[in-house]
């Protein structure tokens, strides 16, 4: 075996064993969600063709913020992105190719912003 495949192997299995054990912040967050169907949105953002929302949530709740005992994370991130997202959707403005992802992710962040009372 060629050392290339190997390593698609090995990075293939870390995938899969990453997708298979959610973060606690990502068990906290679908809970938080259950509990506040209010707040519950559209995974596919409007992009039928597009099943990335919930690896993205996922990836960002396995972020060190989520993980800091530090004072004021992860809210300071969190703020972070939705000014971020805030900032892409005003400058492209509602018709931008990418305007239901982002709204999506900014949607994400809020959820977020309130299950941390940020």
């Amino acid at each position: 075996m060629k050392k290339s495949q190997l390593r698609n192997i090995i990075r293939e299995s870390i995938k899969q064993l990453i997708n298979e054990q959610p973060s606690p912040a990502w068990q906290s967050f679908g809970l938080f969600l259950q509990q506040n169907p209010s707040l519950a949105f559209n995974w596919s953002c409007g992009q039928p063709d597009w099943i990335g929302m919930r690896k993205y949530a996922h990836y960002i709740l396995s972020l060190n913020n989520f993980q800091s005992p530090l004072p004021n994370q992860p809210c300071n991130f969190i703020h972070q992105r939705i000014q971020h997202f805030t900032n892409l959707l005003t400058q492209a403005g509602p018709n931008s190719q990418n305007a239901p992802i982002w709204q999506c992710k900014l949607n994400f962040f809020n959820a977020l912003a309130q299950q941390y009372n940020c």
